[in-house]
Formats: structure tokens, C-alpha cells, sequence
């Protein structure tokens, strides 16, 4: 497990988690809860900040198991903790890549027609 230890495969030490991260896998996408990264061909790795858990690790550690326990296909294992360049506390963990498509502008329209059908029930 790596606690601000930044140092890659091959000795290499990055001065930041995001460093790291960037300097070993390819970039996804990021959210306001974590920044994910393609880990290899079935999985991705997470840098998962504590914001949505009001900077409490024990919250964040027991939505982890909740959702395991709940979509065990797209479970998260932690792998790690450390700090980002603002200091704030990061989960690192891996979890399988799931892949989707985006929904078309139809798919949307559909959706929205289910959401008031259902509504009027």
C-alpha cells in the first residue's frame, strides 16, 4: 500500500499522487469524487477523495463494502491512501472497468417518456 511513497515500477519517485498516477496510467475521466485511470484491460484505478464523506474515512471505507456487497461486478478494492497536492487525504482502488455507451438523443427522449408515464401512474 502506498502512504506518500510516490515512487513508480521502476525507482522513479514523483513528487505528487497525481504525478504518479498520471505518469503510470492512461487518464479517464475524474469527477467530485475521484480521478480514474485505465489500471490495465479489465480494470481501472481510482484516486478517491473523502468530500462526499465529510473528510471521514470510516464513511467512505463502509460505502465501499455497501457497494460491494451490492454490485459485486463492479466492487472496489483499496489498494492504497495518500495525499494529494493540496494535502487532502486520497483512497486509492481498483475496481473493473465497466464499459457503456452513451445514450443517444432518442435513448434521453425515451427515458424522459418512462419517467412521466411513471410519474402519472
Amino acid at each position: 500500500m502506498w502512504h506518500n511513497d510516490y515512487t513508480d515500477p521502476s525507482g522513479k519517485k514523483a513528487d505528487t499522487l497525481e504525478n504518479l498516477m498520471e505518469s503510470q496510467w492512461d487518464y479517464i475521466d475524474d469527477g467530485s469524487e475521484s480521478r480514474v485511470f485505465r489500471y490495465d484491460e479489465n480494470r481501472v484505478i481510482k484516486s478517491v477523495n473523502l468530500s462526499h464523506y465529510d473528510g471521514n474515512l470510516q464513511m467512505a471505507l463502509d460505502k465501499f463494502i455497501f457497494q460491494n456487497v451490492l454490485a459485486p461486478n463492479a466492487g472496489l478494492e483499496v489498494v492504497g491512501f495518500g495525499r494529494d497536492s493540496l494535502g487532502l487525504f486520497q483512497i486509492i482502488a481498483l475496481q473493473p472497468l465497466i464499459q457503456g455507451s452513451e445514450l443517444t438523443e432518442e435513448d434521453r427522449l425515451s427515458e424522459d417518456d418512462e419517467a412521466v408515464d411513471n410519474r402519472i401512474e
